[in-house]
């Protein structure tokens, strides 16, 4: 690395490496390092010592300079000599920029040293636009005080609040954002008036985000910038990529926001669900952290936010009507997971105030993601327990066997008693409350993992349930507990959908004979969902 070595040089070390690979063991390493000592004391190259390169220059000295084929066939370096009649190179002058203080020229950014950085930025827009057009020839500058025009269905006032506050959102982070590059000279370039948005008439402004209704076209020209929608979802994603393509120049004290002229993005999502999954269940998210991932989401225009809030562990969601499920059942088990398993702070007892997933929701609404709640039930339900322990299955045996002996009794999985009265007034009033809390059309409600021995085992409760069905099997009381669900929904004016329910949908051709009652009773609550009517 001191001296430039010839290729002679390189030629040695690379004899002595193939001879030490392919030689014997006993004698090859000696070879080697009579080699390197050769090298090493008498270079063939006695060239000047040079000054450390970067990576470009040494890939320069690899390369050497570009050469060209003579029409002998002889490689030549290139060089290129202005004769007498070739016209000299002439670019169009830029007009200065006047300092107000003492009106001086001040020396202006040549716009071709935007251009690369600008390409760059369209080239690598992500998720990346189903089509992209751009001949980018000038940069456009834009600023907060540009005016926006709004023309949505009926010009509701819903409709233009939130695009108002999404605007507001955007120049919010565009001033957080880490500067592209400092530049010493201004940029001379002409600043865009306005930003037109439209959203189609036909649609509905605020159907949640699920495909079609995302889809967006993105035009940046000289005197505005051009965004139509399917929705208002579509607005939000095209100020996505819009924020993507503005770079951020510092001049002075001064940030200066940078629009490539000449630029068409047409979008839209190659798949309608583009969703994460959150689970606070086991492991406590601050409110602020949610917001955090929620944002990320939003950059990537990501639009689903499951969000599986209640399981054995914890019950951190509060649900007025019965408290003692949230404050009993918040600390249940502590969040092992919290507790420095995987270095996460521990937070006993913490859980969402109402107001606080209100707060949630209108936060993700504006960033242009869904969120989907999920409570677990009938299993997965030893935190409800806590608060209320005579709606809870009482199997000792099978919590004994379940108990893992690396983390006790924080993996065992109870359920629902489905023979007590109570436990479908708490049911309903959860159900009730947390589909008050989101707006969202689709509610989960878990259905897996609830296992035969925890409901045998419990005689009393076989007991019990033997007084509303004959056959008390576990296949029964699944279909019985389905049933009551269905009715706790129907008295919310909504409609329940079930993965059988859909899978019968599509078999219209299959006649009713040949699928059993028994074998639909089998799968019609796995994971079942509920929706409401349109």
């Amino acid at each position: 690395q001191r001296k430039k070595q010839s290729p002679g040089t390189c030629f040695l070390v690379y004899f002595a490496m193939h001879t030490a690979r392919l030689a014997r063991p006993r004698w090859c390493f000696g070879v080697f390092l009579l080699v390197i000592g050769f090298i090493l004391f008498f270079p063939l190259d006695n060239s000047v010592q040079q000054p450390a390169s970067t990576g470009v220059d040494v890939i320069g000295d690899l390369l050497g300079p570009p050469t060209h084929k003579s029409t002998t066939g002889s490689e030549s370096p290139v060089t290129h000599k202005p004769t007498d009649s070739e016209p000299p190179v002439t670019h169009e002058p830029i007009e200065p920029v006047t300092t107000p203080a003492t009106g001086d020229p001040k020396p202006v950014t040549p716009i071709g040293e935007l251009i690369g950085d600008l390409e760059f930025a369209v080239n690598n827009v992500w998720p990346l636009p189903i089509e992209t057009t751009s001949k980018i020839e000038k940069a456009l500058k834009v600023s907060e005080e540009v005016e926006i025009s709004i023309e949505a269905p009926t010009q509701n006032e819903k409709v233009n609040q939130y695009v108002k506050k999404t605007f507001k959102l955007f120049w919010e982070d565009m001033k957080t954002r880490k500067d592209h590059r400092t530049i010493t000279s201004a940029i001379g370039a002409s600043v865009i008036p306005r930003i037109n948005v439209s959203i189609k008439k036909s649609a509905d402004p605020f159907a949640p985000p699920f495909g079609d209704n995302e889809k967006y076209t993105l035009t940046v020209l000289e005197n505005a910038i051009e965004i139509k929608a399917e929705a208002f979802w579509g607005v939000q994603h095209a100020l996505q990529t819009l924020r993507q393509i503005c770079l951020v120049y510092k001049l002075d004290d001064t940030r200066q926001f940078i629009l490539p002229f000449g630029i068409d993005i047409s979008d839209s999502p190659r798949l309608p669900y583009r969703g994460l999954l959150i689970d606070t269940g086991r492991a406590f998210l601050s409110v602020p952290h949610i917001k955090k991932v929620i944002s990320g989401m939003s950059m990537l225009k990501m639009n689903v936010l499951h969000w599986h809030i209640t399981d054995d562990q914890s019950f951190p969601i509060e649900i007025k009507k019965y408290p003692y499920l949230h404050t009993n059942g918040a600390s249940w088990l502590g969040y092992t997971h919290n507790q420095g398993t995987y270095g996460a702070p521990q937070t006993p007892g913490r859980f969402y105030s109402q107001k606080e997933i209100s707060e949630i929701v209108e936060f993700a609404v504006l960033r242009g993601v869904r969120v989907i709640p999920e409570i677990d039930m009938p299993a997965h339900t030893r935190s409800w327990g806590k608060g209320y322990p005579e709606i809870i299955s009482k199997c000792p045996n099978y919590v004994s066997q379940r108990a893992s002996h690396l983390k006790g009794q924080y993996v065992v999985n109870l359920q629902l008693d489905i023979s007590v009265p109570k436990t479908f007034e708490i049911v309903e009033a959860v159900i009730s409350e947390v589909w008050d809390l989101f707006p969202d059309p689709i509610m989960h409600v878990g259905g897996d993992e609830f296992f035969p021995e925890c409901w045998t085992e419990d005689a009393a409760q076989t007991g019990r349930i033997h007084q509303v069905l004959y056959d008390t099997s576990f296949l029964s009381r699944r279909k019985y507990f389905d049933y009551k669900i269905r009715e706790i929904i129907k008295k919310k004016g909504v409609h329940d959908k079930t993965r059988e329910e859909k899978r019968r949908t599509r078999r219209t051709k299959e006649p009713k004979n040949q699928r059993t009652e028994e074998t639909l009773n089998m799968l019609t609550y796995r994971n079942q969902v509920v929706q409401k009517k349109k």
